[in-house]
């Protein structure tokens, strides 16, 4: 691995201090020999970048080397600096303001609690070092954000350098122990150039590591991709700590805990070719490897159900600085085709297909897997939208029919013919609700037919209100309609644009605090019928209506009467509106209420 360049600005690093640096250097490169940077295979729970992580570019070296991947294209390196006191952001950023590495400069990002830190951490997965008050707010705040970063953050990259005043707080030998931390100073012996040693040291391990981790997650992906069977053993725990896609197809299943180098033939059924024996294991080229010797064999059959597949395996066995086994790797390959060509006295043409064949076959089972995964991602979305659309008028039939139980006796039969229609009305909208919930999936695929016609939005909108009249009076809250022409005449299909109306309604009554108002205007303008829904809640931020008619989307604001929210409405409310060719936007500031505008076209 090649060791980053180091610049140190002269006008505050004196030359004649340059070989104490020098040797300073080297005693700080000491504290992080133990970085465990001889795991090339880690298991899937080990490997600190996960799936969503942000991949880095990748530059593929010559001659078969391992890909080099440059691990920073950020412009400059976030520290981070947690410390209740001022003064010692001011001096840390003062004392490192012209520092580069890998000529690139710092940015300083503070924080002045525990409280602070998490938020500031959360945000800024990608810092690479950061100086750790231990007293703050607590005597063992910094403690606490240690756990945070290194267990909730799962982040196992970040160099973290506690600094104390108060060493009585956190003994030095007890915190190395027991804490997941990379350097532990005292504020008063960190200077300006014992600052600048403990800098370079840790952006030196941080880059090391962080270029390790994606190599890492680099090799596994080609790995993966291998049209053969790769399997990787660990020498120490003589377990499987890596199966791909191919293998685990040929074996008919992937890692399991109970499997090891003494039963991995049992474990996966290989079998003698053309006997019930089982494979000697002292043959298996994934074994012999675990002992240092490279091997290939044509002889083994795996036994699935009624099928048998005869395999060829190759094994090598891979080696750390000392020449000593660290992992053995084999790879399976599925060689009945070859079997079959030889005996045609076709093997080469025959065995070219069949890899074509198998590699085609790979990109097919990843195509309908990742459809099988849109299919289910699609399913739990519809049960999160059923969940939320429908609870507002089953609450409303619930109460319509509480109100016949508890008076039945002193109603009228009017009042309760009155209540009766009124379940009925709620029962026809949830049917319409289901029935729009089904439609989204159809809009989306293009499969959807309104049934258009020319409708008055105004008693739409007027229907709507008044089937909130027991929600507004919860909260005290009053509904202003107001419409400019006797006749607002759209082009819609009309139970959905109920839908979207109620949805808007719903959303500026839950979301408005009590004793508010919630003003609707409904008028003509250009080619649509324009309707708008003010409230007097708390506004949206610009972060939040960027993100308004998202999937699944969770706003800073919340409902101020418990209500309920998936975070479905609007979307739902979008897809439809623009299904039926019609706009929906919102219009808000922070503090200062929401305004929802939906134009519905004229015909």
């Amino acid at each position: 691995m090649n060791t980053p360049s180091i610049v140190i600005s002269p006008n505050t690093v004196k030359e004649d201090d340059e070989l104490q640096l020098a040797h300073e250097l080297e005693e700080d490169k000491l504290q992080f020999a133990d970085e465990d940077e001889g795991v090339l295979f880690a298991s899937e729970e080990q490997t600190s970048l996960s799936s969503n992580s942000t991949l880095l570019p990748i530059t593929v070296a010559e001659d078969n080397q391992l890909p080099f991947i440059n691990p920073m294209p950020a412009k400059t390196w976030k520290v981070v600096i947690i410390d209740d006191d001022p003064e010692v952001h001011e001096v840390t950023q003062f004392a490192l303001q012209d520092f580069t590495f890998c000529n690139k400069p710092l940015t300083f990002l503070s924080a002045y609690s525990g409280q602070e830190a998490q938020g500031l951490l959360e945000s800024h997965p990608d810092a690479a070092v950061i100086f750790l008050d231990v007293v703050m707010e607590e005597n063992n705040s910094g403690l606490k954000i240690v756990k945070y970063i290194r267990e909730t953050l799962q982040n196992y990259l970040v160099r973290i350098i506690l600094r104390t005043g108060q060493p009585g707080e956190a003994p030095e030998e007890k915190i190395i122990v027991d804490y997941d931390i990379n350097d532990y100073k005292l504020k008063t012996d960190l200077t300006q150039r014992k600052l600048f040693v403990t800098m370079i040291a840790a952006l030196r391990a941080y880059y090391d590591l962080i270029t390790l981790e994606i190599n890492k997650l680099a090799l596994k992906q080609t790995l993966e991709a291998m049209p053969v069977g790769v399997c990787v053993l660990e020498a120490k725990s003589k377990k499987p700590t890596f199966i791909n896609q191919q293998a685990r197809q040929l074996f008919g299943k992937g890692i399991e805990p109970q499997v090891t180098a003494a039963n991995f033939n049992m474990s996966y059924q290989m079998k003698q070719a053309g006997s019930s024996e089982w494979y000697p294991l002292e043959q298996l080229p994934l074994i012999r490897a675990l002992q240092g010797q490279k091997s290939c064999v044509n002889d083994i059959e795996i036994q699935q159900a009624d099928q048998i597949i005869p395999i060829e395996s190759c094994g090598t066995p891979i080696f750390d600085e000392k020449q000593q086994v660290v992992y053995a790797l084999s790879v399976f390959q599925d060689i009945t085709e070859r079997q079959r060509a030889e005996a045609n006295k076709i093997r080469l043409a025959q065995e070219e297909a069949a890899k074509e064949a198998a590699w085609r076959h790979s990109e097919e089972i990843a195509i309908k897997n990742a459809d099988l995964i849109k299919l289910n991602q699609e399913k739990n979305e519809f049960l999160g939208v059923v969940a939320h659309d429908l609870k507002n008028p089953l609450s409303g039939l619930k109460g319509y029919a509480e109100d016949i139980l508890e008076s039945f006796d002193e109603l009228t039969k009017e009042e309760i013919l009155e209540l009766v229609n009124r379940i009925k009305q709620g029962a026809i909208q949830m049917f319409n609700l289901v029935v729009n919930l089904l439609d989204v999936n159809a809009i989306e695929s293009g499969k959807l037919n309104f049934k258009f016609e020319a409708v008055d939005i105004a008693p739409i909108m007027q229907e709507v209100i008044n089937n909130y009249q027991e929600q507004t009076k919860a909260k005290n809250i009053k509904l202003h309609l107001e419409f400019q022409t006797p006749l607002l005449i759209a082009l819609v299909d009309k139970s959905t644009s109920e839908g979207i109306l109620d949805n808007l309604i719903s959303n500026a009554i839950k979301y408005s605090p009590f004793d508010k108002n919630i003003y609707i205007r409904l008028y003509q303008r250009d080619s649509y019928i324009h309707s708008e829904i003010k409230d007097e809640g708390p506004g949206l931020s610009e972060n939040d209506l960027l993100k308004l008619f998202g999937k699944f989307t969770r706003l800073s604001s919340k409902p101020t009467g418990g209500e309920h929210s998936t975070g479905l409405g609007l979307f739902i409310v979008k897809k439809l509106v623009e299904a039926m060719k019609g706009k929906v936007w919102c219009e808000s500031q922070l503090g200062q209420g929401s305004t929802f505008i939906v134009e519905f076209p004229k015909p």
